[in-house]
């Protein structure tokens, strides 16, 4: 009976020569099957469909003599990780055939070949799920598990031909990458030094250096391409048929050509940008030079568009660490300079109609101070009329707020906007027929929303003796500052002698100096207005640098919307909301948080104001519900003896004490609130989508108060969480830190820093 089973093991894997045929042809038509499979193991797509051909077919071939359970198993993984219906049936047919030769104890070489071809390629089309590479490692070890148990079963000579063959491909595979490596190695000093030029490009760019960037163009161009002519030798082409290598090849091959074809567009494109043409001089500017930029700015961006997605293409879940840190730092250098570009574009397209071309242009010019709080940041001291007509610039008027109070007859009636009336109505905006009060110019800037305010601008300032204008800017101490490094110090003639405001003093001077420096309220209106008067004239009369200069000196104060623009015109609008530079209070989808101070007590206390904000929430992503608690910590951190235009007030309230109309904005209905931990009541109202949550609010001079708010309401489905932040631009920049986890303690948003401006804060 033993010689029996052992002539029936035998029997049972023994392969003739009509099973070598059936097998050869299973082995062919898997092979064939895999072809159709969208495999990537090389950057080759012809050496992709060998390659998978080869490797399913070879599997399928030592199947034929693989042990059922070995067969078995494979195909029950199959099942298990079946994409879809049809390949479930498929890996359940393989596995059934593999169950059969087991349970009858067959040889069936042809039966054994057809089930492992129908596993394998069940397994190719298993596509990508969990982190990348899992699928490539259970499909290789079913097949590494297929392949040595068929071959331990075949003819010493059969393994041996089969060692020597795949010894042969290894040989082959080694000699391609050698000779990819010798490629690389020969392109590296030129790619590097092209990529470093790029790099110095870009920054010449960012300095307003065209001629500098042009040239560092021209040489990275002329490196590259020796890096490109090196990576297409034709004895290094053959590296990207082997897998994992050959992706790294290709990445490195197209990189280069990429940044090549980026580097010599950009050359022609960037040289056609005559910076230097955009300079106010002497109050004008050439319109017909902002509008000729907008060709070659429209060519950059397309170069930088392609070459940003040729980089996403270029990227691979294959390449090694060093290689895809590399890719990702170039997308993010070439996206940064596409996003700068397409603000460029913006602004050219904008500049040519806010600057008179298409008709003069007329703007009310707000200079406001938070040393008293407003909800768009501070008071509005001083005011001018500016006009602009095909590109010339001219202050027609200027002066003190308070003569536009006296000026004013009639009081205007204000038609809108609506939720500006609602809310600031009993301020004295007036509406339902109400005319605006006598002393209401004083108080016009108590919305956050710019765009609100310019449309009050334009119904009063024609009720004050002025022209009706096309759009309104507000300049706050700070920008006056970062403008003095454009201009150069003002002096002016003070009752003790000349002052002299510069970049370094001048925001002091303006929120506090003044104040302690000069005790007649005349006599420092004079100074302030002619201090005014200097620099309107140096700004808008007198020459200012090319926009470069004038983007990274003014840029921070329209990130903190310190300098705000808006138009009356509804083609400028989107425009210079695309800018950032609106002003606009955002909307609170599906979640946002502002905090509002507007000084109640008529003196100039904000300056020692300091503000400290938490905003933290926690959200039921099955449900949408959202749970917040805001805190708000107020610290009154000025000294008493100030004089008492600016430490007094008008409520027999201490010298020194802070009084100010508190605003919390939310999208969420409020459910609690306490100030210094006991309980307070909020008047509810509504602006611009927000729900709002104000009282009045008394800080004695070295102390702080804390108003925390409960907050509750339900996410709207299907939008990805963003909080929309939005920092009062205040002499303090606002403290502020936010934390945002799901029930389940997953963080959608985590931050503590100081803040001024409007932020949109997605996950993370």
């Amino acid at each position: 009976m033993t010689i029996t089973a052992s002539r029936r093991r035998v029997r049972r894997n023994r392969i003739t020569r009509l099973d070598a045929s059936l097998t050869a042809a299973i082995a062919a038509a898997t092979g064939l099957a895999a072809v159709f499979v969208d495999a990537r193991p090389t950057a080759w797509r012809p050496a992709d469909v060998v390659i998978t051909a080869a490797f399913a077919g070879f599997v399928a071939w030592c199947g034929a003599s693989a042990p059922w359970w070995l067969l078995a198993g494979g195909a029950g993984i199959a099942v298990l990780t079946a994409p879809t219906t049809v390949w479930m049936a498929v890996a359940g047919v393989a596995f059934v055939v593999a169950a059969v030769v087991g349970a009858r104890r067959l040889s069936w070489p042809p039966g054994r070949a057809a089930s492992a071809g129908l596993t394998i390629n069940a397994l190719l089309n298993w596509g990508s799920v969990g982190f990348h590479g899992l699928t490539a490692l259970v499909t290789g070890a079913v097949a590494v598990a297929i392949v040595v148990g068929g071959l331990q079963r075949r003819r010493h000579l059969t393994r041996r031909t089969v060692r020597n063959v795949l010894a042969g491909i290894a040989a082959a595979a080694f000699l391609a990458i050698v000779a990819g490596a010798a490629a690389v190695a020969f392109a590296y000093g030129d790619a590097r030094d092209g990529e470093r030029a790029i790099r110095d490009a870009a920054e010449a760019l960012g300095d307003g250096d065209v001629d500098e960037a042009v040239a560092q163009l021209r040489v990275s161009a002329e490196a590259l391409d020796g890096a490109t002519t090196s990576l297409g030798r034709p004895w290094a082409l053959p590296a990207r048929a082997v897998p994992i290598v050959g992706q790294h090849m290709k990445v490195v091959t197209d990189l280069a050509g990429d940044l090549e074809d980026l580097a010599a567009t950009m050359s022609v494109t960037v040289g056609q940008i005559n910076v230097d043409s955009l300079r106010v001089e002497s109050g004008v500017i050439d319109v017909n030079a902002i509008e000729v930029l907008e060709q070659p700015l429209t060519q950059t961006e397309q170069v930088l568009a392609q070459a940003s997605d040729s980089l996403v293409d270029d990227d691979s879940d294959w390449l090694i660490a060093p290689v895809a840190d590399q890719v990702d730092i170039l997308r993010d250098e070439v996206d940064d300079l596409l996003a700068t570009t397409r603000t460029a574009i913006t602004g050219v397209r904008l500049a040519p109609s806010m600057l008179g071309a298409d008709g003069p242009r007329t703007y009310f010019v707000a200079f406001t101070t938070p040393a008293e709080s407003r909800g768009l940041g501070g008071f509005m001291g001083t005011w001018a009329e500016l006009r602009a007509d095909n590109g010339r610039l001219d202050v027609v008027r200027s002066g003190q707020t308070g003569e536009l109070t006296s000026a004013m007859d009639p009081n205007p009636v204000l038609d809108g906007p609506a939720d500006y009336l609602a809310r600031y109505g009993k301020f004295g905006a007036g509406g339902d027929g109400e005319p605006v009060a006598v002393d209401f110019w004083s108080n016009v800037t108590m919305s956050p929303d710019f765009p609100s305010v310019t449309e009050v601008f334009a119904q009063m300032y024609p009720a004050s003796g002025g022209e009706p204008i096309d759009g309104a800017i507000a300049i706050d101490v700070e920008t006056i500052a970062r403008f003095l490094e454009l201009t150069g110090p003002i002096r002016v003639a003070g009752p003790d002698g000349t002052i002299t405001l510069n970049s370094s003093n001048a925001e002091e001077y303006l929120l506090r100096g003044q104040y302690s420096q000069i005790d007649d309220d005349d006599v420092r209106d004079a100074v302030l207005e002619e201090l005014t008067s200097r620099l309107l004239a140096d700004v808008f009369g007198g020459s200012l640098p090319g926009p470069t200069v004038l983007a990274r000196t003014l840029g921070p104060a329209m990130d903190e919307s310190r300098l705000v623009l808006w138009s009356l015109d509804d083609d400028d609008q989107p425009l210079i909301t695309e800018l950032g530079v609106g002003g606009d209070l955002p909307s609170p989808v599906p979640d946002g948080f502002a905090v509002v101070s507007n000084n109640a007590g008529a003196n100039k206390l904000d300056a020692y104001l300091k503000r400290s904000i938490a905003y933290e929430a926690v959200v039921d992503e099955s449900t949408g519900a959202i749970e917040a608690t805001a805190t708000v910590r107020l610290t009154n951190s000025a000294p008493t003896d100030l004089p008492g235009d600016a430490g007094g007030n008008p409520f027999d309230l201490p010298a020194g004490t802070n009084r100010m109309y508190l605003s919390v904005y939310s999208p969420w209905e409020l459910t609690a609130a306490t100030l210094d931990g006991e309980p307070t009541g909020l008047e509810p109202s509504q602006e611009l989508g927000w729900n709002v949550y104000s009282r009045f609010v008394e800080i004695p001079p070295g102390e702080e108060i804390v108003l925390r708010l409960g907050l509750a309401g339900e996410l709207p489905a299907g939008v990805p969480y963003e909080l929309a932040l939005r920092s009062q631009p205040l002499a303090f920049p606002d403290v502020v830190r936010v934390d945002v986890r799901s029930t389940d303690g997953e963080v959608l948003h985590a931050s503590h820093r100081v803040r001024v401006g409007t932020d949109r804060l997605g996950p993370g």
